[in-house]
């Protein structure tokens, strides 16, 4: 499921509401400070210069007061004249001389627009007889500030515009790229989650195929691990038919040849008056095969128990391997069973086969090939395996062994099963041939 992509962040609608505000007073500040400072300087240098004209004519007019004071008032005119002469300027505005009771003495100029006023008191004798007021025309001011405010708006107006715009112009294109890149990792990031999907998707359809094809190898190896039971039963099976034919046929065919011969031979030895058979006659030939007879019905006695099924008649694998002890044992050898802890039925009987074949074959090769003089079968159950272990102590070298049809038959009757066959050197001479099988358990009930 796809999420919406992340709003873009207002970084420069904020910044513009916090720099509007500074920019506006910036442009304020730089349209009115100036000017205004400036206009204050100036109005106080007018008012100073209205001030000073107006201190002097005061005391000129207030010394005249003094020497004539009915008459002052008649002379002021002359005495402004007088003092415009002295000073060589006169303040371009009003001027008033006023007496004590606010009756004009002198009056010149006029009034134009605002004027920056001064009064300073006449002294006369201690006292004050009267007042110069003067006014300073501040139109030339006026106008000279408002073009300066004009100015100094323009420029303020170009630094809050400055202070505004380049700031948020800069803000702008940073928000611009930040918006691109955090669209670009969205997009990335649903890019990346649709692929973790698909590879999910894939990995579930992966696991599912190898699950199934895990349930279908187990299946094989199963239908294999039957087969190959099978194949042993049906092998064992063909070597009872194979030794009940020996036995019904060649044994008994054997023994009657064997009779016929005695019977010959007893002929012989009458007609020869009982007299004993000389080497290369009739009767001793008769003897000679008649021996031979017994040897070739003994030899088919020992294929005829190799091949039979001694499990079943000797009553487990434990029974059977102590009959191969019995077997193989001899006068100056020993064959013994050290323990074989696999009751009847607890393994399957191609186990059990298998176990049995492997130690009747080990103990064999033992007996015949490594002048052995003790040799120790060991059976049990260890875990989910079954196992069979045959040690000797005669001269065996397991990297001398060269396989012949025993072993390679012990190796595939075990591979079949899913066992495992190891021969390794005994301890501190001989050989240890072991087969491990796994097995299912069934105490007994299969």
């Amino acid at each position: 499921m796809r999420r919406a992509l992340p709003t873009p962040l207002p970084l420069t609608s904020r910044l513009s509401r916090l720099l509007l505000p500074l920019a506006v007073a910036v442009a304020v500040i730089t349209a009115l400070a100036a000017p205004l400072t400036w206009f204050f300087l100036s109005y106080r240098e007018l008012q100073k210069g209205g001030a000073d004209y107006a201190s002097f004519l005061a005391s000129q007019v207030g010394t005249l007061a003094t020497e004539s004071p009915d008459l002052w008032k008649y002379a002021t005119p002359k005495i402004a004249g007088q003092v415009r002469s002295s000073l060589g300027v006169a303040p371009a505005g009003r001027v008033l001389v006023v007496d004590s009771l606010g009756r004009q003495a002198f009056a010149e100029g006029t009034e134009h627009g605002p004027m920056a006023w001064s009064s300073v008191h006449i002294p006369a004798a201690g006292a004050d007889v009267g007042t110069v007021v003067v006014g300073v025309s501040c139109a030339r001011l006026l106008k000279t500030g408002t073009l300066l405010v004009l100015l100094f708006a323009v420029v303020g107006g170009l630094a809050g515009f400055l202070l505004f715009r380049v700031p948020l112009k800069s803000l702008g294109t940073a928000e611009e790229h930040l918006n691109r890149a955090v669209e670009e990792l969205a997009a990335a990031r649903d890019a990346l989650e649709s692929a973790n999907a698909q590879l999910e998707e894939r990995v579930r359809a992966k696991t599912a195929s190898l699950q199934e094809a895990h349930r279908r190898l187990e299946d094989h190896q199963e239908a294999l691990q039957t087969m190959a039971a099978r194949m042993l039963s049906v092998q064992e099976e063909e070597r009872q038919r194979i030794a009940r034919d020996l036995h019904d046929t060649a044994g008994q065919i054997l023994t009657a040849v064997r009779l016929n011969l005695e019977v010959l031979r007893g002929q012989l030895a009458a007609a020869r008056g009982g007299a004993a058979p000389q080497p290369g006659t009739p009767p001793a030939i008769a003897a000679e095969t008649a021996a031979l007879a017994d040897r070739a019905t003994e030899a088919i006695r020992s294929a005829i128990h190799a091949l039979d099924a001694p499990l079943e008649q000797a009553g487990g694998l434990a029974r059977a391997l102590r009959d191969v002890a019995l077997q193989f044992g001899q006068a100056d050898l020993s064959v013994r069973v050290a323990s074989a802890d696999i009751p009847p039925g607890s393994v399957p009987a191609a186990v059990e086969i298998c176990l049995w074949r492997v130690a009747q074959e080990a103990v064999n090769n033992a007996v015949k090939h490594s002048n052995a003089r003790d040799v120790v079968v060991s059976a049990g159950l260890s875990g989910a395996s079954a196992w069979v272990e045959v040690v000797d102590d005669g001269d065996g070298n397991p990297s001398a062994i060269v396989p012949g049809v025993g072993l390679r038959s012990m190796n595939e009757r075990v591979t079949l099963l899913r066992g495992h066959l190891s021969i390794t050197a005994g301890e501190p001479r001989g050989l240890k041939v072991r087969a491990d099988i796994p097995v299912p358990r069934n105490d007994g009930t299969g």
